[in-house]
């Protein structure tokens, strides 16, 4: 009952577990729901970074006529596809 409010999802899933958990389990389940967290801020900063950077070299414009045909997504290509080719570490 410690945990924060932002952690209210996982204490929720952790209390309706029959039987509970041990505190080791219940330790890892935490940390990696921060972990993801933390993975998923510092992803959107570098999406951020590179957009600021495609559009300061001018290549914003480009971004238009693109479109993945694996995603159906506009603004990128399936060669660099982020959901085929995988995300950057």
């Amino acid at each position: 009952m410690g945990l924060n409010d932002s952690f209210d999802n996982v204490r929720n899933q952790i209390l309706v577990m029959d039987p509970l958990p041990s505190i080791n389990k219940v330790y890892a389940m935490v940390m990696r729901v921060e972990k993801q967290r933390q993975v998923h801020i510092n992803f959107g900063e570098s999406v951020e970074s590179s957009v600021l950077l495609a559009k300061s070299a001018g290549q914003s414009a480009n971004t238009y006529n693109r479109f993945c045909t694996y995603c159906n997504t506009p603004g990128h290509l399936v060669e660099t596809c982020f959901k085929k080719n995988g995300y950057p570490k």
